[in-house]
């Protein structure tokens, strides 16, 4: 299938705290929205949605693909997230891509050699996993442990470009530092990650690459129940 230019995509970010959104014309970015840690995704993300709509001069129908993080991530905002998604492809009849969301991290439009993306799995441990360049194809399963657990398990790999929380960055460089590591370089994730998973989205979609099972949410572990008594 040959995408046109022109395909309007909305991408659906709701893995991460903060929330994000982002609307493309073809590989053209026409206008994106990231919240913030107050922000509520079951009470203001259709709102958001409908006001970039708005913004960009699209109209619903006119969407032609959809795409959304499935996770790791919060396990809330990511139900709420693809059920909107489903919501909103139902009504329209429109396509969905599900995006990885260390994946959409990895993103680069130009890679070289590694990627290592990181996020927070809650209980002080971190879910992690390796993209190589070409699409950032995954090479490694998806890893959990504490920090320091997984980057004596990431020791073998050169050429490392780790894209992990700000939180973290200080204790990678003195592990770096420690182990005398030379090839390692430690960036930010994206600032809106809904951009890099239209993106991968698009790209997808190229390929025709739209299989049902990419709606399923990778948790990577079971939630905690907490049981009030």
């Amino acid at each position: 299938m040959k995408v046109e230019k022109e395909k309007l995509i909305l991408s659906v970010e709701t893995a991460t705290r903060d929330c994000s959104l982002a609307i493309f014309r073809g590989i053209k970015l026409c206008q994106s929205w990231r919240g913030d840690d107050t922000f509520s995704a079951s009470e203001g993300l259709l709102r958001e949605i409908q006001k970039l709509l708005r913004q960009a001069e699209a109209k619903l129908h006119e969407v032609e693909l959809l795409t959304v993080t499935v996770g790791p991530g919060s396990f809330t905002g990511l139900r709420i997230g693809l059920a909107i998604v489903k919501g909103l492809a139902a009504a329209g009849q429109i396509p969905v891509r599900g995006i990885p969301t260390l994946k959409a991290m990895a993103f680069r439009q130009s890679p070289a050699g590694s990627v290592c993306s990181l996020i927070s799995a809650g209980r002080n441990e971190f879910f992690a996993q390796i993209f190589r360049s070409g699409q950032n194809n995954n090479v490694e399963p998806m890893n959990t442990g504490t920090l320091e657990q997984l980057l004596i398990e990431l020791k073998k790999n050169n050429d490392l470009t780790f894209v992990a929380p700000v939180e973290t960055h200080t204790s990678i460089l003195e592990f770096i530092e420690s182990e005398k590591i030379t090839s390692w370089i430690v960036e930010s994730p994206p600032e809106n990650l809904a951009i890099c998973a239209g993106k991968l989205g698009l790209i997808l979609f190229q390929q025709n690459n739209l299989e049902s099972r990419s709606w399923q949410i990778i948790y990577g572990r079971d939630a905690i129940v907490i049981n009030k008594k």
